[in-house]
């Protein structure tokens, strides 16, 4: 389903998920990748079923979070949308901390406690490396999509300023600073 998906055979990519969520229906990424080509198809409703479900069963999966964020901005419901981008940020934060969690200890002291407690500066330069990630500049520019549709100029410019400084190097995906230019900055 998702080669489908990736060569734009929406219709083929439909139909081979389906298929693969009858033989396993608790199959998150099953899940996530139907909710995906059922928001191209515009069936918001089914979208929305499988993405919950997928969140039920993982509710880790940033990717989930953000997908069912962009399926209620592309209905118009901004603020859920807001708050779904909002905790996918959040655990792309909490899934960076983990992931180099040992390197943090070895750097700061016990973990996040200790990290708490070093001066300003530091905080600043561990909070950039944990946001750092693709994923966090890609939920970042969704927040401030999420905040312009709803009027919001100068939070949404806050947080495309923050999606274009934290894009890894390398890293391609829908471009903050023509979002900064539609708005006026």
């Amino acid at each position: 389903g998702q080669a489908f998906a990736a060569e734009g055979r929406i219709s083929s990519a439909r139909h081979a998920l389906e298929k693969a969520i009858g033989l396993n229906p608790n199959y998150p990424r099953i899940l996530l990748n139907l909710g995906i080509v059922y928001q191209k198809l515009e069936l918001f409703g089914e979208a929305i079923t499988l993405l919950e479900r997928c969140i039920k069963l993982d509710p880790q999966g940033i990717p989930a979070f953000n997908s069912l964020g962009l399926t209620y901005r592309l209905q118009g419901d901004f603020p859920t949308a807001h708050n779904l981008y909002a905790i996918a940020a959040q655990k792309c934060v909490e899934e960076a901390y983990e992931a180099n969690r040992e390197q943090f200890t070895r750097v700061i002291g016990s973990g996040r406690d200790a990290a708490l407690q070093i001066d300003g500066h530091m905080q600043e330069i561990v909070g950039a490396y944990l946001k750092s990630t693709p994923m966090y500049a890609i939920v970042t520019f969704n927040l401030g999509a999420s905040l312009e549709m709803q009027g919001r100029i100068d939070e949404a410019r806050d947080k495309y300023l923050e999606s274009v400084a934290m894009t890894p190097p390398g890293f391609e995906y829908d471009d903050p600073r023509e979002a900064l230019r539609r708005i006026g900055y």
